[in-house]
């Protein structure tokens, strides 16, 4: 097993020249980096250059470690809850962050430009992720993406107002209902 420095084993884990290293308290095997055991992933490869990283923290020094690797990591990044992939839980979590920095940037006087400007960078990301793993989307799921793209970064509120969140819990309301019921569909 290849040893490694924690700043340069996230490179060396994306360059695909290693199946297995090791760093202090964090490792890699195959397609998978950990933090201190098997129980913590902190990204997985899924494509050439495409990885999914997890949102999810541990503890300080995991924090660390996910900033080193996300820092050696060249090429598409999904920041996601579940590295499986389970699609419905990271594109809840992405709509779920998309209505929480829209409601930010409607709430904030001073940084209003970078919440607007990260809601429509998570918002390419939610795309990117749906076009790369081919994740069909009802009607409910096209309904509230178009709604958050019309209603909010297209055209987002200029006069100050606070972003009606009611509206955007019903559609993900709608959302969440629609896959529990393709998931019951298919368990029968």
């Amino acid at each position: 097993m290849a040893r490694f420095n924690n700043t340069d084993i996230g490179r060396a884990w994306a360059s695909g020249k290693y199946e297995r290293g090791k760093g202090s308290n964090i490792f890699f095997e195959g397609d998978t980096i950990y933090s201190y055991g098997y129980h913590f992933k902190i990204a997985r490869k899924v494509g050439e250059g495409v990885y999914l990283f997890n949102a999810r923290g541990y503890s300080p020094t995991t924090s660390k470690q996910q900033t080193q690797v996300r820092r050696g990591l060249s090429g598409k990044v999904f920041t996601v809850v579940s590295l499986e992939p389970d699609h419905k839980e990271n594109i809840i979590y992405y709509i779920q962050e998309l209505m929480k920095r829209l409601n930010d940037a409607h709430r904030s006087r001073k940084f209003k430009d970078s919440h607007f400007e990260r809601s429509e960078t998570l918002y390419k990301e939610l795309l990117d992720y749906i076009d790369f793993f081919k994740v069909r989307l009802l009607m409910a799921e096209k309904d509230l993406l178009g709604a958050i793209s019309e209603e909010c970064i297209i055209q987002p509120d200029l006069n100050g107002e606070r972003l009606k969140m009611d509206f955007f819990n019903a559609y993900y309301e709608r959302c969440k209902k629609a896959w529990d019921r393709r998931l019951r569909r298919r368990a029968s």
